[in-house]
């Protein structure tokens, strides 16, 4: 067999850590306005809080402990997202199934079992520490790859395949 037809489908573990990863990945690189209101909030609380131990005046202070416990409470908000993401990811399975790649008529599929495949006909966007492919534009329904797995020589072989056939002839 070639190194093409060895690579004819590849698969990655996704465990815990690959699951923070790819939260964190989309979190600070894909989610747009969350991530600034979220960092308002918290500054906002920081700020309160400053307040409550340097204001001299009470009056001042209860407010600023209102406002101090909303931004401070903003703070675990990714925190509590990722383990509702995590339960839905998972759908009532221990553990994520693994990540599986492969390459059929020209066509880069992604999924996590032998009947899950989503068509990689979106973007592949890169960001520090990995890449996201889409299955359309840059939304929606996708496959992170971190850098480790995207530089091992068996995905560049199944990369090399897909970009092969996806080239203009």
């Amino acid at each position: 067999m070639s190194g093409v037809d060895e690579a004819a489908e590849i698969g990655f573990r996704r465990d815990d850590a690959y699951l923070r990863e790819q939260y964190l990945k989309w979190w600070w690189f894909r989610s747009g306005w969350r991530r600034w209101i979220w960092g308002a909030s918290l500054l906002l609380g920081l700020i309160a809080l400053a307040i409550i131990f340097l204001a001299d005046s009470p009056g001042l202070r209860l407010p600023a402990v209102v406002i101090a416990a909303a931004g401070l409470a903003q703070g675990v908000m990714p925190w509590l997202e990722f383990r509702r993401w995590k339960r839905t990811a998972l759908g009532g399975l221990d553990t994520m199934p693994d990540l599986r790649l492969s390459v059929e008529a020209g066509v880069l599929r992604f999924g996590a079992g032998p009947n899950v495949r989503y068509e990689a006909r979106g973007d592949v966007v890169r960001v520090a520490g990995g890449r996201f492919i889409y299955e359309q534009g840059q939304s929606g329904r996708h496959a992170y790859v971190p850098d480790r797995c995207w530089n091992e020589p068996r995905t560049q072989a199944l990369l090399a395949t897909w970009q092969a056939d996806a080239a203009p002839r």
